[in-house]
This record gives C-alpha cells, structure tokens and sequence, in this order.
C-alpha cells in the first residue's frame, strides 16, 4: 500500500513538472516547478553513493521511474588543457526542457540538473558531434552511445529554495 501511495505521488509530481515546463510564464510558477523537480530528485540525491558503479542506462532508466526526464545535455568534464581535447569524463544532465532552460536564464535563476562523472572517458569528438547534432537535447543516439558507461560519482545542483544565482 505504501508503495502504491509513493507511486501515485511520484506519478502525480511528474505530470505536473512535464505540464508545468509547458506553460510558465512567470518567477513565481518557475519555483513551484523546480519544488517539484527537486521533491523527485530528493530519494536519489540522498541515496546517491548507492548508484556509483552502475551503467548509465540504469541511471537513465531510474530517472525515468521516479518521474524524472532528461531533457537537454553537455559536457561536464573534459581534457580542456589540451588544444584538441579527446576525452569526455562527465556529463550535465538537465532536467528542464529549451524554453525552460531560456526563461531560466532570462531571469537570473538557477536551473536543475545532475553531474554524471564517468570511470571511464568517451570520445571528446563524437560527444560534441552529438551535441552538435541535436542541440544539445537529449537524444537515443547520445542514451545509447554512454549505455555502458559507468558512474563514478554524482552531483546535483539542486537547492532547496534558493531559485536565485546572484
């Protein structure tokens, strides 16, 4: 029965964040919306070091069950000291769609996302090429190119309630 309760919450904050990013039009509907991100991402944040060692499709795939989308991603961490950069070893995980990331932005607030370091680096060139391709939106072909990579570590930049960055 708790189970059932907690999904039905989850289902309902989720419905609510996707239909939210829709539509906001000012500050005030912003916070409701990143209340709501940051309520899913609370469980995984607390129980984060629990996720260290698994494929990031498996991440992926819990993001999703606990009502959470990735929605845009870029590059964290790369070999930036080098004048052609070949290794990516983290990526940025948005979880606010374009427009959303734009009125953000617009307004001086803070947006939510989850830093995915790797064990392992992937290729500098064929990231940015996806990035490139598609805008830096998530994308099947970016889930499937770091399917296997490992999570080394996590970081969330989700506060609670503190929606500015001045």
């Amino acid at each position: 029965m708790k189970n059932l309760i907690n999904l039905i919450i989850i289902l309902s904050l989720s419905a609510q964040a996707c239909h939210a990013q829709e539509k906001i039009k000012t500050v005030e509907e912003y916070k409701i919306l990143f209340d709501s991100i940051a309520l899913l991402v609370k469980p995984i944040r607390e129980d984060s070091s629990s996720y260290v060692g698994i494929s990031f499709s498996k991440f992926e795939k819990l993001l999703d069950k606990r009502g959470l989308k990735i929605m845009q991603v870029s590059i964290g961490d790369y070999d930036y000291q080098k004048v052609n950069p070949q290794y990516v070893y983290a990526l940025i995980l948005w979880l606010t769609t374009l427009e959303m990331s734009n009125f953000a932005e617009a307004n001086d607030l803070r947006q939510p996302f989850i830093v995915i370091h790797f064990a392992e680096s992937k290729s500098y060139e064929k990231t940015l090429s996806l990035m490139r391709e598609y805008k830096g939106l998530y994308s099947e072909e970016i889930a499937a190119f770091y399917a296997d990579a490992v999570i080394k570590s996590l970081d969330f930049s989700i506060p609670v309630k503190i929606y500015f960055r001045r």
